[in-house]
Formats: structure tokens, C-alpha cells, sequence
């Protein structure tokens, strides 16, 4: 078998991976929401988990200012609200009044979780770290709380889209058990 190297792209061997939408306000509270998949659990106790945010990312600079972020887990119904949180930004748009979904109050932080998503995670920073061009954040999950239609016996039931590259997606097929 003959191998090639990627080291440029080796990133893209770690795909495809969940997409979350980020949101986070600014100092008067008006939100702002990304889409991200560079995100991951870090720990169960504490519970925490690490978003890394490109230096252009203006999410990135309203976290750190705020200090507070939702992670909202849409489904295949929310690819609109993904595709604009994913291809502008909140410096110049926003994001909300394109594409229209709930947004309700946070019930542990001051950030609005999206109550459209079948899935939400609130955080507060906990620490931040540079990686490369990014920044690491470490969020210290707060609550999460998830649509008990859409999430059973730990499987999603609806269809979570997978970040495959640039503007694919995918969505994951029948659970198999390996051993």
C-alpha cells in the first residue's frame, strides 16, 4: 500500500467532526453565534471541554471580553443558520436577524443558548492557552441539557451534521457495535 504525506492538511484526517454553534455577546449583551467543530470534550470531572478559535475570530475576542459561552448542537433542520454562522462575520452582521431561531437566556450564564438546537452547553472560561493560531479555550461546562426526542440511551436520534471540509457535511449512519 502506498502512502502519501499531508502534513499540510493533516487536520483533515481527524474529519469529519460534530458541528457546534458558539455564542457569545458583546459588552451590552448582544449575541453573536460561529460555527465551529474544532471543539472537544477535555474531562468529565470537572466537566470541561476546549474550543480552538483562529486569531481572526471575532467569537474568539467576545469570549475572552465576556468570559461566558453557550455550545448549541444543531440538526440537519439548522444547516441554514450553519452555513451563515460559518461563512460571515458578527463584526459586520448579524447573524441572528438572517437567519431567525429561538434564543432564550442562558440558565447559568448571561449568554443566550439556542433553543432551536436539540442540544446546549453553557460554559464560563476557565482558562485560555495559544495553539499555534488559535486559542484554546477551556470552558468549564456550567449545565447541559438536551431534548430527550432527539437524545436516548446516549444516540442521537436526529441527524447531527458532521463537518466533513470547507462547506461539505455529513450526517452519522446506524450505530455498530465493535466488540
Amino acid at each position: 500500500m502506498g502512502k502519501v504525506g499531508v502534513l499540510g492538511s493533516f487536520y483533515r484526517l481527524l474529519h469529519p467532526r460534530p458541528t457546534a454553534l458558539i455564542v457569545s455577546a458583546d459588552k451590552d449583551g448582544k449575541p453573536n453565534v460561529m460555527a465551529c467543530s474544532w471543539i472537544t470534550p477535555a474531562s468529565i470531572e470537572p466537566p470541561l471541554l476546549i474550543a480552538l478559535l483562529g486569531e481572526q475570530s471575532y467569537t474568539r475576542n467576545l469570549i475572552v471580553e465576556c468570559g461566558e459561552f453557550t455550545v448549541n448542537i444543531p440538526d440537519s433542520k439548522l444547516m441554514k443558520l450553519v452555513k451563515v454562522a460559518g461563512t460571515t462575520s458578527g463584526k459586520n452582521v448579524d447573524k441572528f436577524k438572517r437567519v431567525k431561531v429561538e434564543l432564550k437566556p442562558g440558565r447559568k450564564v448571561k449568554v443566550p443558548v439556542i433553543w432551536d438546537c436539540p442540544a446546549n452547553i453553557e460554559c464560563k472560561v476557565k482558562n485560555t492557552f495559544e495553539a499555534g493560531e488559535c486559542l484554546a479555550i477551556v470552558g468549564e461546562v456550567l449545565d447541559a441539557y438536551v431534548d430527550r426526542k432527539a437524545f436516548q440511551r446516549g444516540q442521537w436520534k436526529v441527524k447531527v451534521p458532521l463537518h466533513v471540509w470547507g462547506s461539505k457535511f455529513s450526517y452519522p449512519g446506524k450505530a455498530v457495535k465493535a466488540w
